[in-house]
């Protein structure tokens, strides 16, 4: 009986991470526009460049990690093309979005982007694993939410194009949350191995994409200073994060505590770059936190009462 009570302390113990972690995972997403802002209008570097440098100067830290906690391990074919495939949706899924920025505002980008939440649910029940009606009433609350932060320009330009790049954005992520949450041949390979992956990936792809122009030098110690920052905290903390709270908590509650994302970049935006705090952003900003600790304490609820 003791056993019983201990192990139920501990998956609940287990699932509290998993919830902090997805948070965090919004959170040091949300940072971009801290390190990438600079570096794309202050040194005029170029979406390629910025990207390459996010991804390889990440994929050098965990490559570090990997060696150090000793998680390189052998991995079979069949994984290592899964591992692969990760890692082309997980760039891509920032390749179109930055590119949707050249065809839309980046409040609408960031809006169709939230759509992830839906298309993470909606794959979910394509392979019958059917998301709790409080679930779906977190993702819609959400949605509302990240819709009033980002409130779109009436005098800005649409094109067709940025809608559909930021849908696919979001539709990349999605197949990366919903893989790692339910694939079974990767289940044992660790979160700092798979983020390495992921990661390195990411760097070929943007480095084959920078064809013909080539990646930029870093010209100073500040913008070494933010490529560093910016392979950190956006990409290392907010994968190695996301890939556990996604194991522990299921992909579409990890996908709607992303919502802390465009919360972070608003904050920083307003604190640092000196935009304006409107009353769509506080109402959003308490529609979305309502939205997290509803679904937060109705799925603690029902863990418990499965527990006992």
């Amino acid at each position: 009986m003791d056993d019983m009570f201990s192990s139920a302390r501990q998956m609940r113990r287990k699932r509290l991470y998993g919830y902090l972690c997805g948070i965090l995972s919004g959170v040091a997403y949300g940072t971009n526009p801290l390190f990438g802002l600079p570096l794309l209008r202050d040194y005029q570097m170029s979406v390629d460049t910025v990207l390459f440098y996010r991804y390889a100067s990440a994929a050098v830290c965990m490559f570090i990690l990997c060696l150090f906690r000793q998680k390189f391990r052998r991995v079979s074919g069949k994984q290592l093309w899964l591992l692969l495939l990760l890692g082309v949706f997980f760039a891509m899924s920032s390749l179109l979005l930055f590119t949707s920025y050249h065809y839309i505002p980046s409040g609408i980008a960031t809006t169709i982007i939230y759509t992830e939440p839906v298309l993470v649910a909606l794959i979910m029940v394509a392979l019958k694993k059917y998301p709790s009606w409080q679930k779906w009433i977190a993702i819609a609350m959400s949605f509302v939410g990240v819709v009033l932060l980002c409130h779109p320009d009436a005098s800005a330009e649409y094109h067709w194009q940025g809608f559909i790049l930021a849908f696919l954005s979001a539709l990349s992520y999605a197949f990366y949350l919903v893989i790692v949450n339910c694939s079974r041949r990767i289940k044992t390979i660790s979160a700092s191995f798979l983020s390495f992956i992921t990661l390195a990936v990411g760097s070929f792809i943007f480095l084959a994409h920078s064809w013909p122009e080539g990646i930029a030098m870093i010209p100073d110690f500040k913008a070494f200073g933010l490529v560093l920052g910016l392979g950190l905290v956006p990409t290392i903390g907010s994968l190695v994060t996301m890939t556990y709270a996604t194991r522990t908590v299921g992909a579409t509650t990890t996908a709607v505590l992303g919502v802390m994302e465009p919360i972070t970049a608003m904050c920083i935006g307003i604190m640092l770059f000196g935009e304006p705090l409107t009353v769509y952003i506080i109402l959003g900003f308490v529609i979305t936190a309502t939205a997290i600790i509803f679904m937060t304490y109705t799925d603690k609820k029902a863990a418990t009462s499965a527990e006992d």
